[in-house]
This record gives structure tokens, sequence and C-alpha cells, in this order.
């Protein structure tokens, strides 16, 4: 049976489509509408891809959009700001990189977790952060303050583990659900890979076939010596 190029251009051009619009679902939580900076409230456009980001989060999706630039999200309009540089914030991956690898499946019972916690703590007055630990089987997720104890043994495959010891990270409970439910919606394959070293400063790197986060860390005693 022969396929016409006209008909796979098509397919190609709907795959892209649908993903742009689960990408414009969910990027009002990536973005801060709120803030006096144009940068954070504005879509940028370059080199085949688009980003959206707030001062502790991005993410971005590959595409041909047909623009370049940034873009106010509210309005559509183009802004005139001096685009960041978002290939920096990026961490680089090796071969040798450790990571969790997820099913669609599997990241959508995730994400129902982490749903869940961010729903129990509503009431709470300090944001909630999430101890991630990549083990030699399993990737945990914890959470240990005064009110909640909860911990999550999530089903990954895991990559690259040294095995002698726990690769871990501390994260903002609802930014990580965010970002595990906007890949969720993708019903795709998901890599989560471990910081490149014990420091704050080092984010974590989500990426799934043509897209892709970064999640700044927060300080944890537990993990980090100062």
């Amino acid at each position: 049976m022969r396929v016409s190029r006209l008909a796979l251009i098509s397919t190609e051009c709907i795959e892209e489509d649908y993903e742009m619009l689960i990408f414009m679902k969910n990027v009002k939580k990536f973005l801060d509408l709120k803030s006096g900076n144009e940068k954070l409230r504005a879509l940028h456009y370059t080199d085949g891809r688009v980003y959206a980001s707030d001062l502790y989060l991005m993410v971005w999706l590959d595409g041909d959009f047909g623009r370049c630039g940034s873009y106010d999200f509210a309005t559509g309009e183009s802004v005139e700001v001096e685009m960041p540089d978002f290939t920096k914030v990026i961490p680089p991956v090796k071969a040798t990189s450790v990571c969790a690898i997820y099913s669609a499946a599997e990241i959508e019972e995730l994400h129902t977790i982490l749903k869940g916690i961010v729903s129990m703590s509503a009431k709470q007055k300090d944001p909630l952060s999430v101890q991630m630990e990549w083990e030699p089987v399993i990737m945990a997720f914890k959470v240990r303050n005064a009110k909640l104890q909860i911990q999550y043994d999530a089903s990954s495959y895991m990559q690259n583990h040294p095995h002698d010891e726990h690769e871990r990270a501390c994260v903002d409970a609802r930014s990580l659900a965010d970002i595990v439910g906007y890949f969720a919606q993708r019903k795709t394959e998901v890599r989560m890979y471990a910081p490149l070293r014990v420091s704050r400063q080092t984010p974590i790197l989500f990426t799934a076939e043509g897209t892709g986060a970064v999640l700044s860390q927060r300080r944890d005693m537990t993990i980090f010596k100062n």
C-alpha cells in the first residue's frame, strides 16, 4: 500500500498542532503572568523551539512555528526584550548520565500521586518540597515535614545508576506536579535526569521526544551541606 507524501506531511502537521495545543494548554503554569518583567510573561521563539519560563522552571517545545522573537502570552503581540540564552540553562546530557525512564502509563500514575500530595498540602503556609532519589532499581519521591510523611516508589527503568550511592534532589512540589502533568498529557516516554552534582544550583532535566523541561532545586539540609 502506497502512502502519498502529501498524506505524510498532513499527519506530521496534525501531530505538531496537537503537541502545540498541549503546550499552550499548560503554559500558564510555566510563566509568571503577574510579573513586571516582560520576559517572564512571554513566549520566546528561536532556532525552531519555543520557550516558556519563570524564575524557577523552563519548558520548551520543538517545531516549525514560522516565527522568531518574543511574544506576550496574553496579547500575542511582539515584545522588544533581550531574549535569554535558554540553552545555557539546560544541563548537558552524556552517555553516562543517570536517568529514570518512565513509560506514558508510569508518568501518568506519578502525576496522580503528585497531585494528591499538592492537594493535601494546599492549606499549609509554606510551599511543600519533594525530595527525589534516583535509586538502583526505583525512583523515590519523599515528603518529610511536621504534617506530612509520604514516600512513593515510582516504577521506572533506571539507566547508568552507579548502584553504590543514591542521587538526590529537592524541588517544589507544585512545580514538579505541573511539569509531570504536562508530560502525562503528551502520553509519551519521559526521562528524568539526576543532577550533575550535589548543588542547589544544578537544575533537574526532564526530556521527551521534541520537548523538555528544567526545574530549579530547593534547599534541603539533608542533601546540601552549604
